[in-house]
């Protein structure tokens, strides 16, 4: 019995590979799990970074728009997010 809940495979595998410096991989790992569980916080992040590690600056920016979406009422600030948005600025 685990603790808490486990990610999902394709999310693990997906970690792998961008650790591996594989983005282009494993921004296809994500995409894949986000068909499972749509606007699933925690791919979707992923597939942002990813798509910008492999130089696909449209795609990174679309998936962050959704990103922005499935987070606009959230009850907090998200660091992460904020990040993601500047980094993605000096990308245009």
């Amino acid at each position: 019995m685990t603790p808490g809940a486990v990610l999902p495979a394709r999310e693990l595998r997906a970690d792998l590979l961008m650790d591996l410096g594989r983005p282009a991989d494993a921004l296809a790992e994500y995409e894949a799990s986000l068909k499972v569980a749509p606007n699933r916080l925690y791919p979707l992040s992923g597939a942002v970074r990813a798509a910008d590690a492999a130089g696909q600056a449209a795609k990174a920016r679309a998936l962050f728009v959704t990103l922005e979406k499935v987070t606009a009422r959230s009850d907090g600030a998200r660091p992460d997010l904020a990040k993601m948005r500047a980094t993605l600025k000096t990308k245009e």
